[in-house]
C-alpha cells in the first residue's frame, strides 16, 4: 500500500495545483440553488437537475465535498487520488484472488495506478467523484462474487448478496455500471459453476435487476415532463443502433489499450497512403476524416488483433492445463467489451463518436490491467530460462509503466497553466471589485478565441457568467436563487441578463447585446464592470470608464 501510496503522488501529485475545468461550475451552481430555494432532500438528490439519471450517491458525495471545500480546489483533488489509491488496492486485491500470486497482483494495481488512458477520471473533479466512487464499489461486488464463484463450498450467500448490494450503491453513483447485471452470469457460466449456485445467480441477479430497472421506469414517467426535463434528442433508427452493438464493443476494447493520440496518429498515416484524395494542400490529412473514419479502422483492427491474441493465449493455457488462467483471460476480455453497452445507446449524434473520453474507460481499467498482466504471466511461462524472462519483462514493464506516469505528468503540467490563467483573471477581478452594485452586467471582451468556437472567449471552458455567479458567492455576494436555476449563463457562448428578488445580473462580451440589454432593462452605465483580456500577454485590463464612456 506505501508502495501504492508514493506511485500515486508520483504520477499525480500536481493535480492540487490545478483548477476546476468545466461542468464543476454548473455543479456548484446546483447546489447554490439547492440551498437558496430550501429544496427537500428528494428534490435535490433524485429530482433537480436530474433528466434520466438516478444517481443520488453522487449527488450526496459530491454535495458533502462541497459543503466543507467549498472552491478550495486542493481538497477535491486530494481526495479523488486517495480514492484513486483505494481502487488501485482493491484492483490488487481482486487480481490476487485470480492469480493466486502477489507479484502479478501488485502488477495489475499497478497499472491500474498509473494508466494514463482514463486519467479524466481522477483530473477532472466534475466526474471524478461518480466515476470512482462507482468503480470502488463495482471492485468490491466483484470481488465478493469472485469469492462465490471460487469457493467450492457451499453455503456462502452472504458474499452473493454483499455482490448484489455493492453493485446497486455503484449504480447508484454513475449508471454505466448497469451491463455488471449481464457480467455476471457470463462470469459464472465461464468458472463452470455447477448445482445451487446457479439458481442462486440467476434469482438474485433478475430480482435485483428488475427492481431496479422498475425504479427507473417510475422516476422517467414521473418525472420526465417536470420543467426540468431534458430537451427532446434524436433517436437513431433501429439499424444505427445494429451498427453500434457491432462497432461500439471494438472501439471500447481498442481504445482501453491503446491511447487515443496513438489512434488519431495512426489515422493520419493511413489517410496520406490509403486514401490520398483527402490530403489538404498543405500535405495535412483531413482531421475530420483521420478522426471519424480512421480512427474507426485502426481501432478495429486493434480490437481484432486483441481477440485473436486472447484467443490464442487461452489456447496456450488450455493446453498447459491451466483453465484457470484461460477463464481469466475470457472474463477480462467479456468485461471490457460488455462496458461498451451504455454507449451504443446514447441517443443523438453522441453515439456516433470514433474517439471515447479516458474518463469512460476507467472502469474498463480494473480488466484491462488484469489482461495485460495475464500477457505479461503468459511470456514468462513461454520462455524455458525463467530468470532472462524476468530480466526482459522488466526492461519491458519498468519503462511501460514510466511512460505512463510521465504522461499523467505531462498532461498536468499543462492543465496546471490553464489553471493559473484562470485562477488569475477571477482573483484580479474580484479583488479589483470585491463589492458588486445591486443590478451588475459584466462585460469582458477577448482578442482570441480558445477552444475553437466561434466568438472571442476567455480561456474557460464554460461560461464566464456563471462562473463568475459562482465565485462571487462564495466571496461575500448573497444572490438569489433564481440566478442559479436552468444553468443560467453556463453554456460556453451565453450572454444575458436575469433581475429577480431585487437584484439583476448579467454577463455579455459583445456590445450590440450589451447594449440592448441595457436599453430594455433601464441599466444605468454605472453598474457596467468591464475588462479586455489580451490573450498574448495573459493580461487583464481594466477598461470599465472607457466602456461607461461609451
Amino acid at each position: 500500500a506505501i508502495i501504492y501510496l508514493f506511485f500515486a503522488f508520483l504520477a499525480f501529485g500536481n493535480l492540487p495545483n490545478t483548477f476546476f475545468q468545466q461542468d464543476e461550475w454548473a455543479i456548484f451552481g446546483n447546489f447554490l440553488y439547492w440551498e437558496k430555494a430550501h429544496l427537500n432532500w428528494f428534490e435535490r438528490l433524485f429530482v433537480f437537475q436530474q433528466y434520466t439519471h438516478l444517481i443520488p450517491l453522487s449527488n450526496l458525495a459530491s454535495y458533502f465535498q462541497f459543503s466543507i471545500f467549498h472552491l478550495n480546489f486542493a481538497p477535491y483533488a486530494l481526495s479523488s487520488i486517495f480514492v484513486h489509491f483505494v481502487n488501485s488496492c482493491l484492483v490488487y486485491i481482486l487480481a490476487y484472488m485470480l492469480f493466486k500470486k502477489r507479484i502479478p497482483a501488485f502488477l495489475a494495481g499497478m497499472f491500474f495506478l498509473v494508466n494514463s488512458i482514463p486519467q479524466q477520471a481522477v483530473t477532472w473533479i466534475a466526474t471524478s467523484t461518480g466515476t470512482e466512487g462507482s468503480t470502488l464499489f463495482i471492485l468490491l461486488s466483484i470481488i465478493f462474487f469472485t469469492k462465490y464463484v471460487l469457493n467450492n463450498k457451499a453455503g456462502k450467500k452472504k458474499h452473493l448478496l454483499l455482490t448484489l448490494f455493492f453493485a446497486v450503491i455503484s449504480l447508484a453513483f454513475k449508471e454505466t455500471s448497469l451491463f455488471i447485471f449481464l457480467f455476471f452470469p457470463l462470469y459464472g457460466f465461464i468458472f463452470r459453476i455447477k448445482g445451487d449456485k446457479i439458481k442462486e445467480i440467476v434469482v438474485g441477479i433478475f430480482a435485483v435487476g428488475a427492481f431496479y430497472v422498475l425504479i427507473r421506469a417510475i422516476f422517467i414517467f414521473a418525472f420526465a415532463n417536470l420543467d426540468n426535463a431534458a430537451p427532446e434528442l434524436t433517436q437513431p433508427s433501429y439499424l444505427t443502433y445494429g451498427y453500434r452493438i457491432i462497432t461500439m464493443p471494438l472501439k471500447v476494447l481498442a481504445q482501453s489499450f491503446f491511447p487515443v493520440s496513438l489512434i488519431i496518429q495512426a489515422g493520419g498515416y493511413l489517410i496520406k497512403f490509403a486514401y490520398p484524395q483527402f490530403i489538404a494542400i498543405d500535405s495535412s490529412p483531413n482531421p475530420f476524416i483521420v478522426e471519424s473514419v480512421a480512427a474507426d479502422i485502426i481501432s478495429f483492427g486493434l480490437a481484432f488483433t486483441i481477440i485473436i491474441s486472447t484467443f490464442l493465449m487461452c489456447l496456450f493455457w488450455i493446453k498447459r492445463k491451466n483453465l484457470h488462467l484461460a477463464s481469466v483471460l475470457t472474463v477480462s476480455l467479456l468485461f471490457i467489451v460488455l462496458s461498451s453497452l451504455p454507449f451504443i445507446f446514447v441517443p443523438g449524434r453522441a453515439g456516433f463518436l470514433s474517439l471515447i473520453d479516458g474518463r469512460h474507460l476507467y472502469l474498463t481499467g480494473i480488466f484491462t490491467s488484469i489482461l495485460l498482466i495475464n500477457i505479461v504471466y503468459w511470456i514468462h511461462e513461454m520462455f524455458p530460462m525463467k530468470r532472462v524472462a524476468v530480466l526482459a519483462l522488466s526492461l519491458i514493464i519498468l519503462p511501460f509503466m514510466f511512460m505512463n506516469i510521465f504522461q499523467v505528468r505531462d498532461t498536468l503540467a499543462k492543465q496546471i497553466t490553464t489553471s493559473q490563467t484562470r485562477k488569475q483573471i477571477l482573483n484580479e477581478i474580484s479583488f479589483k471589485y470585491p463589492h458588486l452594485p445591486k443590478n451588475v452586467i459584466f462585460y469582458i471582451e477577448s482578442d482570441k478565441s480558445f477552444y475553437g468556437v466561434e466568438g472571442s472567449i476567455l480561456p474557460f471552458q464554460s461560461g464566464l457568467g456563471q462562473t463568475l455567479l459562482v465565485w462571487y458567492n462564495a466571496h461575500g455576494e448573497n444572490f438569489p436563487s433564481c440566478f442559479f436555476s436552468d444553468q443560467f449563463l453556463y453554456v460556453q457562448l451565453s450572454q444575458g441578463y436575469r433581475e429577480c428578488e431585487g437584484r439583476g445580473f448579467g454577463y455579455f462580451r459583445e456590445m450590440d447585446k450589451l447594449e440592448n440589454a441595457m436599453k430594455e432593462n433601464k441599466i444605468e452605465k454605472g453598474d457596467i464592470i468591464a475588462f479586455q483580456y489580451i490573450a498574448s500577454e495573459e493580461n487583464l485590463i481594466d477598461i470599465t470608464n472607457k466602456i461607461q464612456e461609451e
